[in-house]
């Protein structure tokens, strides 16, 4: 074996690790176990037609080149539900703090309603006041 050779056998070797601790990573085992018997029937049938060893890297790259678009893909659609989620807090949280404001206002007029008797005859004229003449 020559020098060239092995290097191919290290190379390749190290793509398939890198590709499968990719799908360990991310937690895809199915699409890494799916991937990695499509990479044996592959290497089989470049085995059984008698091919050099440079074959064997090039039956190799699609499958780490997959891996790393299908990581790709996977990181984004995460990164984007993690900024929606990020939205919605915030648009929530400012939601619940215009209704502390509202609140601490309504208890402020409260108080404000118990101790003005001017506040209290205005509140009558405006609308407190009940008709109890049945029509």
């Amino acid at each position: 074996m020559s020098a060239y050779e092995i290097t191919v056998i290290i190379i390749a070797i190290t793509l398939i690790g890198f590709s499968m601790n990719l799908f360990y990573l991310m937690k895809s085992f199915k699409v890494g176990i799916l991937c990695l018997i499509l990479l044996a029937s592959a290497e089989f049938c470049v085995e059984r037609m008698h091919y050099e060893i440079k074959w064997y890297i090039f039956t190799i790259m699609p499958f780490y080149l997959f891996s790393l678009i299908y990581m790709m893909v996977k990181l984004r659609i995460r990164i984007d539900t993690a900024l929606k989620r990020i939205d919605e807090r915030e648009k929530q949280e400012a939601q619940e703090a215009r209704m502390e404001k509202i609140r601490s206002g309504a208890a402020e007029m409260a108080e404000h309603y118990k101790s003005d008797p001017e506040l209290k005859e205005l509140n009558e004229f405006v609308g407190d006041y009940r008709d109890n003449d049945p029509v």
